[in-house]
């Protein structure tokens, strides 16, 4: 499925973008309840505003994303989101689906392992090219956000930032501009109260990591516009 999309899409090819975003990725997977994937995270070269998981760990960021965040916590947030579908396998089990409906799994396992490839070849990018792959339930999401937010409190940042940057996203742009985005996603005013409700369940971190340096870096040389670092504050982005 990786290959598939890295065919379809354009890979930003600045290293330092990369590193930074694998690093961040990185910190982030070791302090989620599937630490031991070999995670990947890649930034793709489109103005679009989307972030998404694929099997096994393969992450995806589009640079429009992190030219919108307006934080370090808040761009954690959505690789966070992603990093809970991947620990919930939910792109695996969308994918067994496919196969139990497509081929049935008895008939799937009688075929030779040549013949499993070229099977599951057509299916992945059937199910890319539909967004069938990629299409999660409002289930799928809630339970994303709830390990996203642990995986955030965990790594040390902020962990209603997730929360605020959908808030803010759906505030900030028309209903026509976030359809696809949002079309399977809980309501933000919902995702908020949710978030909430679980952070009140976690012992207070008053050093939670909110902005930094290297975020703004990264941002300004992919926006062109010098953003001054500033204390996270929720109340500035609602």
């Amino acid at each position: 499925a990786a290959t598939e999309v890295e065919a379809e899409e354009r890979v930003f090819n600045q290293p330092y973008i990369q590193d930074y975003i694998n690093s961040l990725g990185q910190r982030l997977a070791q302090a989620s309840r599937r630490p031991d994937i070999a995670y990947q995270f890649k930034v793709i070269d489109t103005d679009d505003i989307n972030a998404f998981a694929l099997p096994g760990g393969f992450i995806y960021v589009n640079r429009g994303l992190i030219e919108e965040a307006g934080s370090e916590a808040e761009l954690a947030g959505v690789l966070a989101h992603e990093i809970g579908h991947v620990a919930a396998r939910h792109g695996a089990k969308r994918m067994s689906k496919l196969i139990a409906l497509q081929l049935g799994f008895a008939l799937f396992w009688e075929l030779s392992e040549k013949e499993r490839d070229e099977e599951l070849g057509l299916m992945i990018a059937d199910a890319i090219a539909t967004g069938f792959l990629l299409k999660n339930s409002r289930d799928d999401e809630r339970q994303a956000d709830d390990l996203g937010t642990e995986t955030l409190y965990y790594a040390g940042y902020d962990p209603i930032a997730l929360a605020y940057f959908f808030f803010f996203f759906a505030k900030e742009h028309s209903p026509s501009a976030i359809e696809t985005f949002l079309s399977t996603h809980p309501s933000p005013g919902e995702r908020i109260q949710n978030v909430q409700a679980l952070i009140a369940t976690f012992p207070p971190n008053p050093q939670a990591i909110t902005d930094t340096a290297a975020f703004q870096d990264i941002r300004q040389s992919l926006t062109g516009t010098r953003q001054s670092i500033q204390q996270y504050a929720p109340q500035n982005r609602l």
